[in-house]
């Protein structure tokens, strides 16, 4: 148990490092500026409450190391410096960033109030009846 209770204060300590070194590197506002909120009930409530969540990239972030990398990513400077006027579009890139996006479909064309199953085709005609021997 007390192996277990150091080993939860060195991560601990090791996060809090982590943290100082954002706030060291980003201010104290980081989070405003980099558009990154802590998820809840409130916030993102299908996502575990405690993760970090850039709303600039959509991306779900671990702890502060995962932070520090983040920002550092080209797609994440891309996307600050749209959001501060510094670019006209972020940088993007054309691949899709999970399989999910090749199987994303157009939405409807009608609402579910007004959606009705298609009307089947009339039945098929009776079949000639088979010709008689010679």
């Amino acid at each position: 148990a007390a192996e277990a209770a150091a080993a939860q204060a060195a991560a601990v300590s090791q996060d809090d490092d982590w943290e100082a070194e954002v706030i060291k590197l980003y201010g104290e506002d980081w989070m405003a500026v980099h558009e990154v909120v802590v998820s809840s009930k409130q916030v993102f409530p299908g996502i575990e409450a405690g993760w970090m969540i850039c709303n600039l990239c959509h991306k779900q972030l671990a702890g502060f190391g995962t932070v520090l990398s983040h920002f550092e990513s080209k797609r994440h400077q891309s996307h600050v410096d749209w959001k501060l006027g510094r670019s006209q579009v972020p940088q993007v890139s054309s691949q899709p960033q999970r399989p999910a996006d090749f199987l994303a479909l157009p939405a409807p064309s009608v609402s579910a109030q007004e959606w009705r199953p298609p009307t089947p085709p009339p039945p098929a005609a009776e079949p000639p009846p088979p010709p008689d021997p010679p």
